[in-house]
């Protein structure tokens, strides 16, 4: 397998050597790629249909441009292996993402409810999954473990230090994940709030004695933009009230579907099944489920007896009486 250059939309090249395009080219990566990063906000913006998949590269790609920027004006700051950790915690972060990303992140929906950090865990600690087996082969079991301790915050594994700085970039309030989707959401929603410069916010961030970042005063105008943007994004796009409205309505359908099938009114699909029935669910099991799934499912619900679960299926389906007010 050779070294790749992924085109992206935001970002434009983003590099990938031949080992991390092992990860992922496997199954469980690419399901992302079925995974709608803003659920329902194609509702009120069409174009509002990107992914998991994009988000997740940019994600990678960011930590990376991070990476570069610190030991550029605190030389060796990260070591290579640590800087490779660092950028596949940021590339496989949304990894456990159930079907319509956080919406359906909720036992009303599962009946093997856990997170999506629980459920990322589970499809790459396990042996049974591509992305696991690959990730092992890449990685090795010491490096792996390090993996995890990174991406759950400790201060050390195995008696060598992980600085708070390395899980800042994946997760705070000024990470690579924020700052790649209101990036992205933003380009693909239309909406016209200003941005910010995600170049600059990076060329701003340094690492203090404890281990912390902290801004140059120099760019704090740049993270000014950031957290407006931010607000902007949350108010506009994010709390919408029809994209919020939808994201009740299809929670709604799904409980309803589930309540009808443990009744024996409704057939379910075997991932449906999985997913609103099964109280044992496994990484494979919940590996193959995505959007799709619910989305074939819309027109027979929508023609169904039981009003309740019609009513939901055909407002998503018509996008008509909305209780807009």
């Amino acid at each position: 397998m050779r070294d790749r250059v992924i085109r992206d939309e935001i970002h434009k090249d983003i590099l990938v050597p031949a080992n991390h395009a092992k990860i992922i080219d496997t199954r469980e990566f690419q399901r992302l790629r079925s995974i709608q990063q803003l659920s329902t906000c194609e509702y009120v913006f069409p174009a509002a249909n990107h992914n998991r998949f994009s988000h997740s590269l940019g994600a990678y790609h960011l930590a990376g441009m991070l990476i570069s920027s610190l030991n550029d004006v605190q030389p060796n700051l990260v070591t290579d292996e640590d800087s490779e950790l660092i950028q596949l915690a940021a590339l496989l972060h949304d990894i456990g993402h159930p079907p319509f990303s956080h919406l359906l992140e909720t036992p009303e929906v599962f009946a093997t409810y856990h997170s999506h950090e629980h459920w990322g865990r589970v499809l790459l600690e396990s042996k049974d999954t591509e992305v696991g087996t690959a990730l092992l082969e890449v990685l090795g079991q010491q490096r792996r473990d390090r993996l995890f301790a990174l991406m759950d915050g400790a201060s050390e594994h195995e008696g060598i230090t992980i600085p708070p700085f390395m899980k800042e970039i994946v997760s705070s309030q000024l990470d690579v994940d924020r700052m790649d989707y209101m990036v992205r959401d933003q380009a693909n929603t239309g909406a016209q709030i200003g941005g910010f410069d995600i170049a600059r916010v990076i060329r701003a961030l340094r690492v203090n004695e404890e281990g912390h970042f902290y801004v140059k005063s120099w760019g704090l105008p740049a993270i000014e933009a950031y957290l407006v943007t931010r607000y902007h994004m949350y108010h506009q796009v994010y709390f919408h009230k029809v994209n919020m409205l939808t994201q009740n309505y299809l929670v709604r359908m799904l409980s309803r579907a589930r309540t009808l099938a443990q009744d024996g009114i409704l057939k379910l699909s075997t991932p449906l099944e999985n997913m609103l029935l099964n109280e044992s669910l496994n990484a494979q099991g919940y590996a193959a489920l995505n959007d799709a799934h619910i989305r074939v499912a819309l027109p027979e619900w929508a023609e169904h007896d039981d009003q309740i679960l019609a009513h939901y299926a055909m407002r998503l389906l018509s996008r008509r009486d909305f209780h807009k007010s």
